[in-house]
């Protein structure tokens, strides 16, 4: 049975307007004439209409005559072929030269169009370009709406959306909660349509500002209004509620990523399941669209929902089959073979972290329309039963936000760790009544004089007041003293930036020990193989049990090897190798395979570091941007996926692909800190209590690590 949100989708939506398409941010300004706005020239197309010299277009023979088009009579230009003294007949003249004008301008900004596709975008390492290429190598046939992601990730929305850029998710929340009850929270019943006043009532803003989101959302009924201003036409508006609330939601910049598509499929989860099939994701897909070239004016150049019926089959196909290559769960999979996809895949999909190149056009629409380069989720350390979610049957608590949402009297994530550092400090020495300079002695940095005066010293004060009286407290206890207007949901919020905070300085930890494992491994690989003299010398205390549980011991992994079962020749010389020397010679492949894998992962965690740390840095320190980022992802080349495999065969010697700790470390090719760090590193949920990763797991970790995209697991 079709949903309500199916069902609106089906009928026919209002009747949209023409507008001009915006270019770029940079390229394209206000026009404060009611024509319609032209694209800029470059210098030679500028000479067209102005009739003064330019460049003549590469490879023409005739550029002066070409440059001349415009402002002179076709009777005086040459037909190629014939001398120079010819005319054309001159009763042709005006409309041969207008033609040869258009036909000249028109190559020209074909010219620059086809730069423009191939320019970076100035909010991501990736080019339109490459983004078609890459989805042409996947769908050659596939229409994906090129020319509308065009206008979206380069042009400029509409004037009218202006005031939607820095709403908050709060705002966008509650707005979703009148629409609801106007369906008496009863799933699937609330009016996907709303007319003028309805619409009003439910975004809470003065009516004028309502008909500008009417202006774009319903144009035919908004000139008729602005005609005969009628009490019938204010009825007669529809605004698509769904698709509003996709202009809204992802156009805001202080809406965190994952809220943004999470707030988008819970419009359309009307069970509430936080699954999709595929009616439910079509539906919701084409309100996606429809929001999007409402709010950039593409109306009329977007087609039928119709054509787009396969695209959208195909995207959602392509969810399908990359959670299967990303998800070990047997569940999970049974899910997929039955066509229901959850939503966690939806959202990587959509993120771009899967590197389906048919993800990217909305991983960089995200982009665009975000915080640059700050991956900020404010939910990243709730329980998922409290991450936020929409629901069709119940108001909708206001959720976490991103720190972009909160204005000057509260805390900045910047101050956090002076805040954490002098509570922790205050509660050792049970002594809170410090002055500036004492607090910055204590935090080894300096510390804004206006933030001590209104915010610290006040409620350092109020602690030593509680302390002396008895009082027990926390730091949630500080943090409603530093800021006392804070809501329960804000002390969350500064609760996860404390864990964030841990988070950064334990990812610094990890780098600094990745580091040193890369090069300790390095300088393993560097050294010579034991002589055989000196080894022939070592052996001669194997047969000593005393010296084998010393060098058992030595390694610590007493617990690998089977109870009464005496250590191998090789182990023992592995554990009591003199620093210097090597104890074999190893295998290249797995020597290869390793170093890769500590190479990748410390430059996976320093640029993780790098992120987290940009969270915490002021705005005093914050005028260097964040690096760009990529959301195209190669698939794994045939040569790097055959040498992974042989490199985890050649580990795995008896052929049960797992490899747990002993037998890592009975391989005798990998030092016992990187088997150690190996193990650590590769999370593999489907292995028991025996421990280890499967080489499904290995591959994986290394597809993620080395940025490439996963190959289905034969």
């Amino acid at each position: 049975m079709a949903t309500q949100s199916e069902r609106s989708l089906a009928a026919e939506t209002p009747t949209q307007e023409t507008f001009p398409e915006p270019l770029s941010p940079r390229e394209a300004r206000p026009s404060t004439s009611t024509g319609p706005i032209r694209a800029p020239l470059s210098p030679s197309g500028r000479s067209l209409r102005s009739g003064t010299p330019g460049t003549p277009r590469p490879g023409s023979t005739a550029g002066s005559t070409r440059r001349k088009a415009a402002t002179l009579g076709a009777d005086q230009l040459t037909r190629p072929g014939t001398s120079a003294g010819v005319s054309l007949p001159a009763v042709k003249s005006r409309n041969a030269a207008q033609t040869i004008a258009v036909m000249e301008t028109g190559d020209l900004l074909a010219g620059e169009d086809k730069l423009e596709n191939k320019r970076r975008f100035s909010f991501a390492e990736d080019s339109l370009d490459q983004v078609a290429t890459a989805i042409r190598e996947e769908k050659p046939e596939l229409d994906w709406l090129q020319d509308c992601w065009k206008k979206v990730l380069v042009g400029t929305p509409a004037s009218e959306c202006k005031t939607l850029l820095m709403r908050s998710l709060h705002t966008w929340v509650e707005v979703y909660n009148r629409w609801q009850a106007l369906g008496g929270w009863v799933p699937g019943q609330a009016p996907t349509y709303l007319d003028a006043y309805e619409f009003q009532e439910a975004v809470g803003v003065p009516m004028m500002k309502a008909l500008e989101w009417v202006k774009l959302f319903d144009p035919g009924a908004h000139a008729k209004l602005q005609q005969t201003r009628a009490a019938a036409e204010y009825r007669k508006v529809k605004v698509s509620m769904p698709s509003f609330f996709t202009a809204a939601v992802f156009l805001s910049s202080s809406i965190s990523k994952r809220q943004k598509i999470r707030f988008l499929l819970g419009v359309f989860d009307e069970n509430d399941s936080r699954t999709f099939e595929v009616s439910e994701f079509t539906a919701m897909i084409a309100s996606f669209f429809h929001g999007i070239a409402c709010a950039f004016n593409l109306q009329s150049s977007l087609p039928k929902d119709a054509r787009r019926q396969n695209l959208y089959k195909q995207l959602f196909e392509r969810i399908v089959e990359s959670a299967k290559t990303r998800s070990t769960s047997e569940e999970v999979h049974s899910m997929l073979s039955q066509g229901s996809v959850q939503f966690p895949a939806i959202e990587d999909w959509f993120l771009g972290l899967s590197g389906d190149p048919l993800s990217a056009p909305f991983a960089l629409f995200l982009e665009r329309f975000s915080v640059r380069g700050l991956d900020d989720d404010p939910e990243v350390f709730e329980d998922e039963e409290r991450k936020f979610r929409l629901s069709h049957s119940a108001p909708v608590n206001p959720p976490m936000e991103t720190a972009a949402s909160l204005d000057s009297s509260f805390l900045r994530r910047s101050q956090m760790k002076v805040v954490r550092d002098l509570f922790y400090h205050c509660s050792s020495t049970r002594h809170f009544a410090i002055s500036h300079a004492e607090a910055e002695q204590v935090v080894r940095t300096s510390i804004e004089p206006e933030f001590w005066i209104k915010m610290l010293s006040r409620s350092l004060e109020d602690l030593e007041a509680m302390r002396q009286d008895g009082v027990k407290f926390n730091i949630g206890v500080f943090f409603k003293k530093l800021c006392p207007r804070a809501t329960s949901r804000h002390l969350r919020m500064f609760q996860t930036w404390l864990k964030e905070l841990e988070q950064l300085e334990g990812l610094g930890a990890s780098v600094e020990e990745t580091q040193r494992l890369l090069d300790s491994f390095q300088y393993t690989l560097s050294r010579p193989v034991l002589p055989a003299a000196i080894r022939q010398e070592l052996m001669a205390d194997y047969g000593n049990a005393e010296m084998r549980e010393m060098a058992a011991r030595k390694m610590s992994i007493l617990d690998t090897f089977d109870e009464g079962v005496m250590m191998s020749k090789d182990d023992f010389i592995f554990a009591i190798c003199p620093k210097e020397y090597r104890p074999k010679v190893g295998n290249p492949i797995v020597e290869k395979v390793v170093r890769q894998f500590l190479t990748m992962e410390l430059a996976r965690l320093e640029e993780l570091h790098s992120q987290k740390k940009m969270l915490f840095v002021g705005q005093a320190q914050s005028s260097r941007r964040p690096p760009l980022k990529s959301f195209l992802k190669q698939e794994v080349p045939e040569s790097t996926w055959t040498l992974w495999n042989q490199a985890f065969d050649l580990l795995d010697v008896d052929g049960k692909d797992l490899l747990t700790m002993k037998k890592l470390v009975s391989s005798n090719q990998v030092p016992l800190d990187v088997c150690r760090f190996l193990r650590k590193a590769i999370v593999d949920d489907t292995v028991g209590e025996e421990g280890g990763f499967s080489k499904a797991a290995f591959l994986r970790k290394m597809v993620e690590i080395c940025g490439f995209r996963c190959r289905a697991f034969s």
